[in-house]
């Protein structure tokens, strides 16, 4: 069920509920009462399956990018470490793909949620803005590796500036799991 535009149903924790607008004022006092534990945010148990979904794909997606960053570890210790592996090219492209996808349509998706629900952006403190952040290691670590498999010839410094890019957006997509729990407790789980 959508909110009222520009407003937020907050309910108090002495059971009496009111709504706020979302203007920065309100949003600031609404965040303040919640961090005090005053206030927070109810959910049909519709809504809050919906905003169940995002952290279920986004954890998947982070789950497969360890894995493709597992598969590309290999790549490195091949070209750098100069140690005999098997590096299975296809599989990392494909999951990588799939996975660099996945974070980028899920970033897609956490955003919409909140304005949906919360009418605003970067309600989520770190974790919007840690979402943000992630994109241009997205896009480039999508676009080194379509041309990399696309243009397939022995090479050793895109391969480690990928990697290395990679494992910035991994890193930053750890973070987002633990910001995420802290934010799925917080304004979903109340």
């Amino acid at each position: 069920m959508a909110r009222p535009e520009g407003e937020i149903r907050v309910r108090h924790t002495d059971s009496t509920s009111s709504r706020i607008s979302t203007d920065n004022a309100a949003q600031n006092l609404f965040l303040e009462l919640y961090i005090k534990g005053e206030a927070f945010v109810s959910f049909s148990s519709m809504e809050s399956a919906v905003l169940a979904i995002h952290p279920i794909i986004q954890f998947s997606a982070v789950l497969l990018t360890l894995y493709v960053f597992y598969l590309g570890v290999q790549r490195f210790r091949f070209l750098h470490l100069y140690q005999k592996t098997v590096f299975r090219w296809k599989r990392h492209v494909l999951l990588g793909e799939i996975a660099l996808g996945t974070l980028l349509g899920g970033m897609t998706g956490g955003v919409t949620m909140v304005y949906f629900y919360w009418h605003g952006f970067f309600i989520t403190g770190a974790h919007g803005t840690f979402a943000f952040v992630m994109t241009p290691f997205i896009i480039f670590g999508s676009a080194s590796g379509l041309y990399m498999n696309r243009n397939k010839k022995k090479r050793k410094a895109l391969p480690l500036i990928h990697g290395l890019s990679n494992l910035v957006l991994l890193i930053l997509a750890l973070t987002q799991v633990v910001s995420g729990w802290s934010v799925y407790k917080a304004f979903v789980l109340g």
